[in-house]
């Protein structure tokens, strides 16, 4: 029996190291997901406070989650009861954590869309006589790749005949080139597809660490019997 148990504690040891580095990686793909976000998604010219304290909230997380699982792996490989104790109580905190912000945003995503649908419709709409709004169009067409809000047909209602340069396929502009898609269906795109893939992210990175969390409990049990056994309260 003892055979048994000893193997099926070192059998988790194992896979709770091998885990926790998964994890690891887990931990790096969210810090990549809220860098990106903050780089890539938050193209607008103007603060956008909501967007960025998701970007942060990633990045926080990611960076947590690595330090996290350095603490399992080390707990894994010294079999300390403490170092177990403080990583199953660090990964519930983060788990908390982790829920908290997917809630957030699948919650917020639709919010987020909507602003900056309506702050590039203000923008756009203010285009004609406005260069500083010229400017801010023109930067979300370039990272979207797209063209007016519904498309090109924004610029002739308006009577602007000479489309911007960023709403061309392609770096060759010439009289009847293609022309971008409307930004409203890019920004829609864009949005969803990356809140779809935070949210997976957050629960795969979720349920590794509901899994460890169960590995670290029993390990640490299994340590406190072995400290027991050979170490008997009353011994004479």
């Amino acid at each position: 029996m003892g055979c048994c148990e000893t193997l099926v504690s070192g059998t988790l040891r194992i896979i709770l190291f091998a885990l926790n580095l998964c994890t690891l990686v887990a931990g790096g793909a969210v810090l990549g997901l809220g860098v990106y976000i903050l780089v890539e998604i938050n193209f607008l010219p103007e603060d956008n406070a909501m967007l960025d304290g998701i970007a942060y909230g990633l990045i926080g997380l990611g960076m947590l989650v690595a330090v996290v699982s350095l603490l399992g792996c080390l707990g894994a490989c010294m079999q300390n009861q403490w170092l177990l104790s403080f990583y199953f109580l660090f990964v519930l905190l983060l788990v908390i954590a982790e829920v908290g912000v997917g809630i957030f945003f699948a919650v917020e995503k639709d919010r987020i869309e909507a602003e900056i649908d309506k702050n590039f419709k203000e923008w756009l709409d203010e285009y004609k006589d406005n260069e500083e709004m010229q400017e801010y169009v023109n930067v979300v067409q370039g990272a979207l790749k797209c063209c007016g809000y519904n498309g090109a047909r924004d610029y002739l209602a308006m009577g602007i005949l000479n489309l911007p340069d960023t709403c061309y396929v392609g770096d060759i502009i010439k009289e009847g080139a293609l022309t971008y898609p409307g930004c409203k269906q890019r920004i829609s795109t864009e949005i969803k597809g990356k809140s779809t893939a935070t949210i997976l992210v957050i629960a795969s990175v979720a349920a590794l660490e509901v899994l460890t969390m169960l590995m670290a409990c029993y390990l640490r049990k299994k340590q406190l019997e072995d400290v027991i056994v050979n170490n008997p309260p009353y011994s004479f």
